[in-house]
């Protein structure tokens, strides 16, 4: 018998009546649901969702189904579903017991909503789209006597029938695994965890996984998001433990390299080692073999967008973000990326064109005004990113992370010590790398302390500066001929966070101090070529125009230097995100240091940053 739902009515969310589900209130045309607990807010493809299998009655509505009524039968991939289903499926579950409604998932079938006061306790069990599967899991666990894989049994009871009907040999479960097992159920709710991209998230994720690993070692998916979730706090933990990054870097590769191990083909394996190997040339050839193996992983088409834009290939790398955006357009990890890249060939405008358009369709009004705070930032508007970023801070207290660092980087731009003081007494986590590059000898101590590290932190530009200003050359050509072979070498494999174009230039003044102008020369050509290869893509970043005033600087080109410096003061620079020290403290700019027109650059340079300060204090920036 089909008990598939027939034809699902095209939706018009604003059109629609309230309706009751369970003891919720659900109001499609504001995209709320209302309960004894209060009003939540809700995506509006999360609720396009949940209306398509309210109207079923019970059926089950299919895969394709939900495509055609909620996505307009765009082609988007299964990770695109599960993240929708399950957060309908938390929504369902609630903050406690009873659920509010059951979502059953008929596998290879589709989804079937019921009324939870008539369903009996074992449907309860959900069969894995998302987080509330490792909590239902213990309510109604599976009867011993019952075994997830009854095939084995039957193999051995009867081999030869067995044999006659596998087309293959028999080899280690691979990814087509019984999606009803233990090991299917919690990676995919591991899945929607690390789709929300957070800490407490991905940890959840990460204990999930290793259940899911102990439940069944061959199953190869598990294993490869084992090395997603690992990896993935690898900055917060670098910020008490120098070299945390490349402990969990290590133990990530290794659990991909089981999964690869079992299943040699799974994409979604090739796309994690992308993302871990982020750092290094190894990340661009692991997500194409990702996509080409699925075309359909929105992540690994965000991991090669990453990889196209480390090698300098902007264009390739919208276009990559753009894929990613078209496979999940509700998945707001996929704005970001294309939105900045957007924002670096096309220009202001249409970024904040881009950005409203995405608001609109993930009705995630935070994460809208933290993206608009970064965009402020980038184009100098100093004081109204701040502004920003404590409405953000207001609207959503549990995450304020993001927010507390751009008021924090605001404030150290614009010199304003008792606001510095103010977010640093609220999060001391923000503390240990703040402002480092004024504090002197923090370069230094940082080769004392991690020398093999060195490399991999963030602001390596002002570092290597900082180095060459306390005549320390020599120690910054020790660390230099340690990690790297050629001056070509350090320009494209500088790692994660190393900015090479920042870094150069100083490493150019060390080399040629230390008398080895051949390599200086080299490396002065290798920079020379990579940021001419972005300013001819169209790259409109603030750093990419300052980095070719500084390598004019080295060549010589003293008038050149001038006026790409006055020209990215004049066009709203202020000193955000440079990576490297201010102009009138930078030792690239050596020659220029009594050069009047020069001087009369950082003035400008100073009074714009004044003008922003004021405008900063006169914004309320209390209960932050």
């Amino acid at each position: 018998m089909n008990d598939t739902v027939g034809v699902v009515a095209k939706l018009d969310l604003a059109a629609e009546g309230d309706f009751r589900l369970g003891d919720l209130l659900v109001r499609p045309s504001a995209c709320r649901v209302i309960n004894g607990h209060g009003e939540t807010r809700i995506e509006p493809r999360v609720m396009e969702v949940l209306l398509v299998l309210w109207r079923a009655h019970g059926a089950t509505v299919t895969r394709e189904q939900l495509i055609e009524a909620c996505w307009g039968g765009r082609a988007i991939s299964d990770d695109a579903i599960a993240r929708v289903i399950a957060k309908v499926r938390q929504l369902a579950n609630g903050s406690g017991e009873p659920p509010h409604f059951l979502l059953e998932t008929l596998p290879k079938v589709g989804y079937r909503l019921t009324d939870a006061a008539a369903a009996m306790p074992q449907a309860a069990l959900p069969v894995g789209d998302g987080p509330a599967a490792s909590i239902t899991r213990t309510i109604s666990p599976t009867p011993k006597h019952r075994t997830t894989w009854p095939f084995l049994f039957a193999g051995i009871l009867a081999l030869a029938a067995v044999v006659t009907v596998l087309v293959q040999p028999w080899k280690p479960r691979l990814p087509n695994a019984n999606p009803n097992s233990e090991a299917v159920r919690l990676t995919q709710a591991a899945r929607a965890l690390i789709h929300e991209r957070n800490r407490v998230s991905v940890a959840e994720a990460e204990h999930l996984l290793r259940e899911a690993v102990a439940a069944d070692p061959s199953y190869a998916p598990a294993w490869a998001r084992l090395g997603h979730a690992t990896f993935f706090p690898w900055w917060y933990a670098e910020q008490k433990e120098p070299g945390a990054k490349l402990r969990l870097k290590t133990e990530a590769i290794a659990y991909v390299k089981r999964a690869l191990a079992i299943s040699p083909n799974l994409a979604e394996a090739h796309a994690v080692m992308s993302m871990i190997q982020a750092d290094t040339n190894e990340a661009f050839p692991w997500a194409e073999r990702a996509v080409r193996l699925d075309p359909s992983n929105t992540e690994a088409w965000m991991w090669l967008g990453d990889a196209r834009r480390e090698q300098g290939d902007l264009r390739g790398a919208l276009a990559a973000f753009e894929k990613a955006r078209a496979l999940d357009p509700a998945w707001y990890y996929t704005a970001r990326p294309y939105i900045e890249m957007v924002f670096r060939l096309r220009g202001p405008a249409e970024a904040y064109r881009e950005l409203d358009r995405v608001a609109a369709a993930t009705n995630d009004q935070n994460w809208a005004l933290q993206e608009r705070a970064d965009l402020e930032y980038e184009e100098g508007r100093l004081a109204d990113s701040a502004e920003l970023a404590a409405a953000s801070l207001r609207t959503h207290p549990q995450n304020p992370f993001w927010a507390r660092s751009r008021i924090l980087a605001v404030a150290a731009l614009l010199r304003d010590t008792n606001l510095q003081k103010h977010i640093l007494a609220q999060d001391p986590m923000l503390g240990p790398n703040f402002n480092a590059g004024e504090r002197p000898g923090w370069a230094y101590d940082r080769t004392r302390t991690a020398p093999d590290t060195w490399w991999d932190a963030a602001l390596i530009g002002r570092q290597a500066a900082q180095l060459i200003s306390e005549k320390r050359s020599a120690t910054l050509l020790s660390l230099y001929d340690r990690r790297f072979r050629t001056p070509a070498e350090f320009v494209f494999k500088c790692p994660s966070f190393c900015d090479s174009i920042a870094a150069g230039p100083a490493l150019v003044v060390a080399l040629r101090q230390a008398g080895r102008r051949t390599d200086a020369a080299r490396m002065l050509a290798q920079l020379s070529k990579r940021v001419l290869a972005l300013e001819a893509a169209g790259d409109r970043l603030f750093s990419t125009g300052l980095s070719a005033a500084r390598i004019a600087a080295l060549e010589g080109n003293l008038a050149g230097a001038k006026r790409r410096l006055r020209d990215a003061v004049q066009r709203g620079w202020k000193g955000q995100d440079a990576g490297f020290p201010p102009p009138d403290t930078d030792p690239v700019y050596a020659n220029l240091q009594d050069d009047t027109e020069f001087q009369s650059v950082v003035t400008l340079l100073r009074a714009a940053q004044a003008e922003e300060a004021r405008k900063l204090a006169r914004i309320d920036l209390h209960g932050i």
